[in-house]
C-alpha cells in the first residue's frame, strides 16, 4: 500500500532547507530593494515579495520541500478545521488514495480537482481555497455541484502508473456512487494536469490493470488544465529563459521531471509527456471529452509548451479547446490571490474566466 506520508529529510537536506528558511527574509528584502531601485513595472510589493520567497525556497532539495509541504490528508484536515467545514472523505481507495470534499458531497454533478505539486507534494490550502471559492461563487448563481480533491500517492513512494490507477479508481468510485460520466468534470494544475492527461491517454490507449472497472458510456464532462506540466525535459524558449520571472527554476524542474520519468518505461512515455506524444496520440479525444480549457501565464516557463499543445489538441483531437493566456502571470497565478484570504478583493483576470467556464460545463 502506498502511504501519503512526508518522510523526514536527511540531515543534509534538513540543513539545506533550514539555511534557506533562515536566510529567506534577507533574500526577499534584498530582492525587493533591487526591484524598487530598477524602476521596473511589476506586481505590488506584497505579491512581489511572495513570488521572490517562492523562487528562493523552490531551489531547496525537493525532499525537504516535500516534508515542509505536508500531505494532502493533513493539509485538508487543517484547512477544513480552520473554516469550520465538516471533513468528508471517501476512502481510502486503492493504494491509499482518497477523495476529499470541499463542502457538501453530491452525486449529481462533481468537479474533481487533481492537484499539482510535482508529484511529490500534497495539495496546499491555497489550492483548496481557490476551488472552494469557485464552488461558493457558483452556488450564489444557483449552479450547484460537489467539489472534491483527489489525494494520490506521492513520489518516490509512488510512481507511474500508481497515480494514474488512483485517478481511474476515483473516477470509477464516483460512477459507482451514481454520478454519470458526463457529469464528472476534471480540473487540475501543473502535475495534476499531467495526471488528467495520463487518464485521457489511458481512455484512448488502455493499459491493462488500470481501470475504470465500469464502462464509460459517452464523453466525460469538461477538462481544465491550469499551467500544465507537459514535458519533463522541455527545451522551449519560455522554459529555458534565463530572465524568467516564474516561481521555479528550470534546472530544479528538470531534475524533478527526470526523477519521475526515470520510473516510466519508454513505451509509456506518451502517457506522461503529452506534448511529446505526437499529433495523432490524442486523435478521437472529442469522443471522450467535449470541452478542454488550457491556461498559462505569459511569464511562466510552461507557456510555450502549453500553447503548442493546445494547438495540437485543437487541430487533431476533435474536442473544443479553449486556450487562455494570463498576461503578466506566473505558474498557477490564479491561486496566489488566495494565499492569505479565502475572499480576495482582486482575483485577477483568469479566475472569472475559470468560474464562467466551469459554470458552462455544469449547465450543459
Amino acid at each position: 500500500m502506498v502511504q501519503q506520508y512526508a518522510k523526514p529529510p536527511t540531515w543534509r537536506q534538513t540543513f539545506s532547507l533550514t539555511f534557506r528558511l533562515l536566510t529567506l527574509p534577507a533574500f526577499v528584502m534584498l530582492d525587493l530593494v533591487k526591484h524598487l531601485v530598477s524602476g521596473r513595472k511589476g506586481p505590488g510589493l506584497l505579491k512581489y515579495s511572495g513570488l521572490s520567497a517562492m523562487r528562493y525556497l523552490n531551489k531547496a532539495p525537493y525532499e525537504g520541500l516535500k516534508w515542509l509541504a505536508g500531505t494532502t490528508s493533513a493539509n485538508y484536515a487543517a484547512w477544513a478545521k480552520a473554516r469550520g467545514i465538516p471533513p468528508i472523505v471517501d476512502g481510502p481507495l486503492i493504494d491509499d488514495a482518497s477523495i476529499y470534499w470541499l463542502g457538501p458531497k453530491r452525486t449529481d454533478k462533481v468537479v474533481l480537482c487533481v492537484p499539482g505539486g510535482g508529484f511529490w507534494a500534497g495539495v496546499n490550502g491555497t489550492a483548496l481555497s481557490f476551488w472552494n471559492y469557485v464552488r461558493v461563487e457558483l452556488d450564489k448563481q444557483g449552479v450547484h455541484a460537489g467539489y472534491a480533491v483527489l489525494g494520490y500517492g506521492l513520489y518516490p513512494e509512488a510512481s507511474f502508473p500508481t497515480q494514474l490507477r488512483q485517478l481511474a479508481v476515483a473516477f470509477d468510485h464516483l460512477m459507482a456512487s451514481g454520478v454519470e460520466p458526463s457529469n464528472i468534470h476534471l480540473v487540475g494544475d501543473s502535475a495534476g494536469s499531467n495526471l488528467i492527461l495520463q487518464f485521457l491517454s489511458h481512455l484512448l490507449h488502455p493499459i491493462d490493470g488500470i481501470g475504470p472497472v465500469q464502462t464509460i458510456n459517452g464523453p466525460l464532462g469538461g477538462v481544465y488544465l491550469m499551467s500544465p506540466w507537459l514535458l519533463f525535459e522541455s527545451q522551449s524558449k519560455s522554459f529555458l529563459d534565463p530572465t524568467s520571472k516564474d516561481v521555479f527554476d528550470a534546472a530544479e524542474t528538470l531534475a524533478w521531471g527526470k526523477q519521475y520519468a526515470s520510473q516510466v518505461p519508454d513505451s509509456r512515455k506518451p502517457y506522461v509527456e503529452a506534448a511529446a506524444a505526437g499529433p495523432n496520440w490524442f486523435s478521437g479525444l472529442g469522443l471522450i471529452v467535449k470541452h478542454v480549457l488550457i491556461s498559462a501565464g505569459s511569464e511562466e516557463r510552461f507557456l510555450d509548451d502549453a500553447v503548442s499543445f493546445g494547438d495540437t489538441l485543437r487541430n487533431n483531437g476533435g474536442a473544443n479547446v479553449q486556450l487562455e493566456i494570463q498576461e503578466g502571470a506566473v505558474h498557477n497565478e490564479a491561486f496566489l490571490s488566495f494565499i492569505t484570504t479565502d475572499t480576495p478583493s482582486d482575483v485577477g483576470t483568469l479566475t472569472p474566466v475559470i468560474v464562467q467556464w466551469v459554470k458552462e460545463q455544469l449547465m450543459e
